[in-house]
């Protein structure tokens, strides 16, 4: 009988820890209304010409638009200040003087009203800032010169010789 009881016991244990993991668990999410609030908020800025924001489980994907001619440290700024409001509104700690770790991965993108890319950068939930990779302007990019009839096959080994 004794021995029945602690059966009994444990599997009333064990039911509650898996009843309790089940309702814990779960990737982090950020509510409609959390994105909707951070869109209206970056609205505001009189620099955005519009934004939005994407979830595909711990991925945010956000999105700014930008008027032509916006430099890139203003695009990186836009980026920059949508991720600390979408933190703000969301489940993980506000930022600071740095944007924070947190529960998110965050891919950010800035384009121009046609679509054109400004600048894209990418902040892991780990890190407590984002990464910008340096950006190649088509007028920055090396002149190449190709001698006549030199086999081009060498440098672009998918090119038919």
């Amino acid at each position: 009988m004794l021995l029945r009881r602690i059966n009994i016991r444990m599997i009333g244990v064990v039911v509650a820890l898996l009843l309790t993991a089940a309702c814990a668990g779960g990737p982090p999410t950020l509510s409609e209304s959390a994105k909707d609030l951070a869109v209206e908020e970056i609205m505001r800025f009189p620099e955005i010409l519009g934004a939005a924001v994407g979830q595909d489980g711990i991925k945010l994907t956000l999105a700014v638009v930008v008027p032509f001619g916006s430099e890139e440290s203003a695009a990186k700024a836009a980026g920059d200040d949508f991720v600390r409001i979408v933190k703000s509104f969301g489940p993980e700690p506000a930022p600071g003087e740095e944007i924070g770790t947190g529960d998110f991965d965050y891919s950010v993108t800035v384009v121009y009203p046609d679509k054109t890319v400004v600048i894209k950068g990418s902040k892991v939930s780990s890190s407590p800032h984002i990464i910008w990779p340096q950006v190649i302007h088509p007028q920055n990019l090396p002149q190449v010169f190709v001698v006549p009839g030199a086999p081009l096959s060498a440098f672009l080994p998918n090119l038919p010789t």
